[in-house]
């Protein structure tokens, strides 16, 4: 979801908020267990949900009366949340790790544009963005504990992410 200000002509505020849920792929051993990772059923591959807000300025350039394009800079916040795993290990042992979570800053570049299809009505929107994610904290990050075979058992860290992209191609209902 997006909200856009037209301030002026040549300068706008965008509000956002985006939101997936994606697969990931573990590699075998990635978090330092000899075991394959799966999703929490043992049949499906590791999930994600993910989420990001906040705020950009954007400068605007005017191209005619029903076209504008632009490039934003901001900030805002994420969080991505993996949901239990299952560590499956040769002779069918297997075991969980739980839930984990890291969340971040984001500092959002992005380039659009739109073109009025019923002007005052109805615009086409094109955008890209990019986000530097900083300051990445959770449980994701740290090593964690689980129980294996009646012993505890050590799990590495998810790796951290350098940056989010977002596009987007919509429809904007002008207020």
């Amino acid at each position: 979801m997006h909200g856009r200000w037209e301030f002026f002509r040549w300068l706008r505020f965008n509000i956002y908020f985006v939101g997936a849920v994606h697969e990931v792929s573990v590699p075998l051993g990635a978090l330092g267990t000899p075991g394959e990772v799966t999703g929490n059923d043992p049949d499906t591959m590791p999930k994600v949900d993910t989420f990001a807000f906040g705020a950009r300025l954007a400068p605007t350039l005017p191209i005619g009366d029903r076209a504008r394009t632009w490039i934003g800079v901001g900030i805002g916040y994420g969080r991505f949340a993996y949901g239990r795993m299952t560590i499956r290990e040769p002779r069918d042992l297997t075991y969980q790790v739980r839930q984990r979570a890291t969340s971040f800053a984001e500092v959002p570049f992005s380039f659009g544009t739109s073109v009025d299809l019923i002007r005052g009505w109805l615009t086409l929107d094109a955008e890209l963005s990019l986000g530097l994610a900083l300051g990445q904290g959770g449980t994701a990050i740290d090593d964690a504990q689980t129980i294996r075979a009646g012993a505890k058992q050590n799990v590495g860290p998810l790796p951290t992410i350098d940056f989010s992209m977002v596009q987007t191609l919509g429809l904007m209902i002008v207020l």
